[in-house]
């Protein structure tokens, strides 16, 4: 199939066909001409067919506030790079800055993995994305094991003798760089916390649940201040506390440290994600690691088969979570009978 023929049965001129092929984003072709070249483009598998060249290149789009310096990061990439370099093929990493990637406008890239804010009717390659999930899937997706997570948190607490469980997370105002990604995590490990406490029956106390919203990241310590005041103010305090990721966690073991609590004798403290958090001379959270590894694996996984296969239905791949038992939990020595 040629620009001829594409042109052809879309209904514009190949002169249209041509600019959009060489750049989906192009201003000089309208965006209902470019929207149904690019829905033919998808339909007839055409960068998919045999007869147009593979670029034998992968794209890895971050969001400007990640470093694939970091560890967290680091694993994802990692994980990436071994599928596709067993299958011949090379890694592009590219910064997105609010529009379609420079790889995939100059058809540098046959597919990318990210967890940007990138449409996928806007994109022309196949695409998977990764720790990020829609509302309404439009193309493959690895996340973490969020609710496994909570669960896997919650029973190692109960083991522990907790029953007096609280919930902490901060939300970031809606015009945070990185609210989507913030608020799908949030959502899926808070609704396994509100069904945790019912399965393993422990008292459920609204107080204990604190989700304050955030103006800026300056205001998280004072937020986590005032949540211990308040909790340490209860009748019944709660014993443990689970965190809705490391970061919070770790913050609140450093404001309960500084308030003269002993952890985890007077408070256990768990957080999500194994970020690695050194909390004081070396010592680390307890937590659940979710596996970013292999979550970059199984997104390059998806990615080569979507290339070599795009017609069949997306999927959603949740990567299983495992709980590492460090110093922050440990057994609640002031055991209530229910």
């Amino acid at each position: 199939m040629n620009q001829s023929d594409i042109a052809r049965e879309v209904g514009v001129s190949q002169t249209a066909v041509s600019m959009v092929l060489n750049n989906p984003d192009t201003t000089k072709v309208s965006k209902e001409k470019r929207q149904l070249i690019g829905a033919f483009l998808k339909k007839s598998n055409y960068f998919n067919r045999a007869d147009v060249r593979k670029t034998w290149n992968i794209g890895y789009v971050m969001n400007e506030y990640q470093n694939s310096k970091s560890t967290f990061y680091h694993r994802l990439i990692s994980g990436i790079e071994e599928v596709i370099e067993q299958n011949g093929y090379n890694l592009f990493v590219e910064i997105f800055r609010g529009a379609i990637p420079s790889v995939v406008k100059r058809r540098k890239v046959d597919g990318i993995i990210h967890s940007a804010d990138i449409k996928n009717d806007d994109c022309p390659v196949p695409m998977v994305l990764l720790n990020r999930a829609e509302r309404k899937m439009s193309c493959d997706t690895v996340m973490p094991d969020n609710a496994g997570a909570i669960y896997q948190a919650m029973e190692h607490l109960v083991e522990l003798g907790h029953r007096r469980i609280a919930f902490l997370a901060l939300l970031p105002v809606d015009q945070h760089v990185n609210h989507k990604l913030i608020m799908i995590n949030f959502e899926e490990r808070f609704d396994a916390f509100k069904r945790a406490t019912e399965y393993f029956d422990i008292e459920s106390v609204a107080g204990y649940i604190q989700i304050p919203k955030l103006k800026d990241a300056k205001d998280s310590i004072a937020k986590i201040t005032e949540v211990l005041q308040q909790w340490n103010s209860m009748k019944k305090p709660p014993t443990a506390v689970v965190c809705s990721n490391d970061g919070y966690a770790a913050m609140l073991f450093r404001i309960a440290l500084d308030s003269g609590m002993k952890i985890p004798e007077e408070l256990s403290i768990i957080g999500i994600d194994n970020k690695e958090h050194d909390i004081t001379d070396g010592a680390m959270l307890t937590t659940v690691d979710q596996n970013f590894y292999r979550m970059g694996q199984i997104s390059a996984e998806l990615l080569l088969k979507r290339i070599n296969r795009a017609d069949t239905p997306v999927v959603r791949v949740n990567c299983e979570s495992s709980l590492i038992k460090r110093m922050t939990t440990g057994i609640n020595k002031n055991k209530e009978v229910k």
